[in-house]
């Protein structure tokens, strides 16, 4: 799994102008979405890992 963390870290150490804060914002707002959308898909499938989840998404098990 990408670690969005810490990728958005890195970005953010890179700022200095108004674009780059608008990209850190955005990895850190995409990286929130990310881990809201792998809890819910925990829950669907009752999995107790991402990625037996999306497995599980995959091959159409609830």
């Amino acid at each position: 799994m990408i670690n969005l963390d810490h990728k958005a870290q890195i970005i953010c150490k890179k700022t200095s102008t108004l674009k780059n804060l608008r990209i850190c914002s955005t990895v850190q707002k995409a990286k929130i979405r990310s881990q809201i959308i792998i809890r819910r898909l925990l829950q669907k499938t009752g999995s107790d890992t991402p990625s037996n989840a999306f497995r599980n998404f995959l091959n159409g098990g609830e």
